[in-house]
């Protein structure tokens, strides 16, 4: 099991709210630090804000995906905040099968 931490972006609403950073990540060192205090934690992985989602992909999940296209077994567990949007016909889908 792997761990990998990616802090997402502000959104437009905590932008213009004036929202402060709670954390700094160092992905160089796989570290994320909680602000104000220091506290440092160690992850297998750590993106900050700036990372694109294909790198987040390339780095985290696609050997995950291409071991599943081969027959063996493979589990990704993503939480919080996602959003995700996808046309298939013409039509949305809410569920997207891989």
């Amino acid at each position: 099991m792997r761990v990998i931490l990616r802090c997402r972006p502000f959104s437009t609403r905590e932008s213009t709210a004036g929202y402060k950073k709670a954390v700094t990540i160092d992905s160089d060192a796989a570290t994320v630090t909680l602000l104000p205090d220091n506290k440092q934690f160690t992850f297998d992985g750590a993106f900050d804000e700036k990372t694109s989602q294909g790198k987040v992909y390339d780095q985290s999940v696609a050997g995950i995906v291409e071991s599943v296209c081969e027959g063996f077994n493979g589990t990704v567990f993503a939480y919080g905040k996602v959003t995700l949007c996808a046309k298939m016909d013409g039509r949305s889908a809410g569920h997207v099968a891989v």
